[in-house]
């Protein structure tokens, strides 16, 4: 049983602490004395550097194959294993054109 804080953000508003115990949110407002005794998240994710365009192409063909949808922003930033939306866009100009080389 690990507890620790983590900063997140629920259905896009500000981001809060709150206090996360065997990977579960046990706490959704502690006090700053709850927070001051706790660890930061303990993991943080970790993606390479840098993706080729040929690397990001495949993790959207993947997902696309794997789901039966178009990949969103959304579901790569939640995806340790996929680069970023911010590399994507970096590597092709924007998600779309990303979208539609893949």
């Amino acid at each position: 049983m690990t507890r620790y804080k983590k900063y997140i953000s629920i259905c896009g508003k500000k981001p809060i602490w709150v206090v996360v115990e065997d990977g579960e949110i046990v706490n959704r407002s502690p006090t700053k004395e709850e927070l001051i005794c706790l660890e930061d998240e303990p993991y943080k994710i970790k993606r390479p550097k840098k993706y080729t365009k040929k690397q990001i192409l495949e993790c959207m063909t993947k997902f696309y194959e794997k789901n039966g949808r178009v990949p969103t922003a959304v579901d790569f930033r939640n995806n340790p294993k996929c680069p970023s939306p911010g590399m994507v866009q970096n590597c092709f100009g924007s998600w779309n054109n990303a979208i539609k080389d893949a």
